[in-house]
């Protein structure tokens, strides 16, 4: 291991597996990435507002979300170029098969409360929804 001393004299153990900031990065002295192994059991939680629908509601703002998770980059320009809408950037960029499976697990979530939400209302008008077996 390595051991890199920060601007405040302490020193910050880098692991042969750490990875660095960029030069010129203000934490670049202090603090480091590190991978870790994929865990198949492993599942996202999203802190804060939910994820855009693929099939409802902005298009752009969709495919700017989904990009900014599974896109590596650096600055927003990485996204996408100047000229281009985000739906074009989405359309020229290769997903990986987990990333495009991710994306259609994170509509399943809408899908479901669809389902949910019709099937109360039909529950509401009195419906027979539940098959007779006679």
């Amino acid at each position: 291991m390595e051991f890199q001393k920060n601007g405040s004299n302490v020193e910050t153990q880098i692991p042969a597996k750490g990875l660095r900031f960029e030069p010129g990065h203000p934490l670049r002295e202090s603090h480091y990435l590190q991978c870790t192994s994929p865990d198949p059991y492993c599942l996202p939680n999203f802190a804060g507002d939910t994820l855009p629908r693929r099939d409802q509601g902005d298009t752009d703002y969709y495919c700017c979300v989904m990009l900014t998770l599974f896109k590596p980059w650096r600055t927003g320009k990485d996204l996408k170029k100047e000229d281009e809408t985000w739906k074009e950037a989405f359309d020229r960029h290769v997903f990986t098969p987990k990333q495009t499976r991710l994306m259609d697990n994170f509509n399943i979530k809408y899908e479901c409360l669809d389902e949910r939400d019709d099937f109360h209302s039909q529950m509401r008008k009195g419906l027979n929804i539940v098959p007779s077996w006679d």
